[in-house]
């Protein structure tokens, strides 16, 4: 993008009624295609969940834009958007950077919704250890305390802030 922009062609594209949406939408589409050649060469590094996670970050970035416009039905839309994704992939990325953004965007029931989603798939990690462990199959790692602290961590966040804003 940075070339297209410093070139002599993009310096003419909003003359020619080029947006930022299509330029964003060609970037959107190479850094999609560089997210699966990672995944594919690298997937314990850089696995779907990994992708779906920091996919949902880039459209609370685009719900941030919206939000500068003064677009409510679409800033709305893109938060929805990003929660069906959260819900997929909750603990493959930064919990506490998610709400921030969920806060920022005053979408408190993101907060909510992202925080139960992650309670539930340690519950179901859990459960899986419990079951792995039973039937003498291969032990799964413990889920990841700092995981469960972030969630208590956010919920206690999520709840102040509801009480201090009454």
């Amino acid at each position: 993008m940075a070339r297209v922009v410093s070139s002599s062609r993009g310096d003419a594209a909003p003359s020619r009624g080029a947006s930022a949406d299509v330029l964003g939408g060609a970037v959107q589409k190479r850094s999609e295609q560089l997210s699966k050649m990672l995944q594919n060469g690298a997937p314990d590094f850089f696995g779907a969940d990994s992708r779906t996670f920091y996919r949902a970050r880039d459209i609370l970035q685009r719900a941030r834009e919206a939000r500068a416009l003064r677009d409510v039905e679409k800033r709305d839309g893109f938060v929805g958007e990003a929660l069906r994704m959260f819900a997929q992939a909750p603990l493959a990325g930064d919990l506490n950077g998610a709400c921030a953004e969920l806060v920022d965007l005053r979408a408190f029931h993101g907060v909510v919704t992202l925080s139960l989603a992650a309670a539930a798939t340690l519950r179901r990690m859990e459960e899986q250890r419990k079951a792995d462990a039973s039937t003498g199959g291969r032990v799964q790692a413990e889920p990841d305390m700092v995981c469960i602290r972030s969630f208590f961590t956010l919920l206690f966040r999520f709840l102040s802030l509801l009480i201090s804003s009454r």
